[in-house]
Parts: C-alpha cells; sequence; structure tokens
C-alpha cells in the first residue's frame, strides 16, 4: 500500500514541474486544452508522459485505497480472532459492503470521466469539421497568386 502510495506521489512530483511550465508558457482553457504561441505544447513531457500521468491516479486514488481497505480488513481480522471468531466476522461483513459500493462508484466515476472526454474530442472533432469545410467552400472561390 505505502509503495503504491510513493510511486504515484514520485510520478506526480517529477511531472508537476513540466506542468508548471507548460502553463506559464501559454493560457490553458477550462477544458484544459492550451493556447499560446510561445512553445510546442505537443513536445511538453507531461504531454508525452500522460499514461504515466494515469496510470499514477489509477493507483493512487484507485488501487491504493482498495488495497488499504483490504489491508483494514485484514487488520480486523488479526485484531479480533484471539478475541472472538464473530468479531471479526462482523468487521468483514461491515467492509464487504464498503468495498463493493467503493468499486461500483469509482468505476462509475471513471464511465463518466471517459464518456466526458470522448464527447468534447467529439465536438473538437466537429467543429474541425466544420472549419475545414468553411476552408474549402471559401478557398475555391478565391485564388491567391503568389508575386
Amino acid at each position: 500500500m505505502v509503495s503504491v502510495h510513493l510511486l504515484a506521489l514520485m510520478i506526480s512530483i517529477c511531472i508537476l514541474p513540466y506542468v508548471d511550465i507548460v502553463v506559464s508558457l501559454g493560457i490553458v482553457d477550462s477544458g484544459g486544452n492550451l493556447h499560446g504561441s510561445k512553445g510546442n505544447f505537443s513536445e511538453s513531457p507531461h504531454i508525452k508522459m500522460h499514461g504515466f500521468i494515469e496510470a499514477s491516479w489509477i493507483m493512487s486514488n484507485i488501487l491504493g485505497l482498495l488495497i488499504f481497505m483490504v489491508f483494514m480488513g485484514l487488520l480486523s481480522w488479526i485484531k479480533f480472532l484471539d478475541y472472538s471468531r464473530n468479531a471479526a466476522v462482523g468487521s468483514t461483513t461491515i467492509l464487504v459492503p464498503f468495498l463493493i459500493i467503493f468499486t461500483a462508484f469509482a468505476i462509475h466515476f471513471y464511465y463518466k470521466l471517459v464518456k466526458h472526454k470522448v464527447k468534447s474530442a467529439g465536438k473538437s472533432l466537429n467543429e474541425i469539421a466544420v472549419g475545414l469545410e468553411e476552408l474549402q467552400k471559401y478557398g475555391s472561390t478565391y485564388s491567391i497568386q503568389i508575386v
């Protein structure tokens, strides 16, 4: 449990300076899109390491909390087994529904997050398609002469 959180923390600490630099170079809108002319954002390490950032988030928030809850269940068995087997079973009975609810919420939340990303990407693609159609329509009516 500790190693999962430490790995996620290390990834976060290593990525944060790059994110700060990129944010200082351009303007970040509410959708997290970068706009500006001071640098090439596609070469930023935080964009190249997007998979590591996602893995860090998943490890810290999902895997780390699940391991913590399992750890609490094991601790309750270790603590209460000498006292009473019923107490150990009771503590596990309380923990299992919470674990199921937590897992369902995490899946639901991540599903909503991915759904929003797909929807916003689709909207961006539609805007690009409309802009391309306008460029093609107006581009054919104007001729550019290079002198």
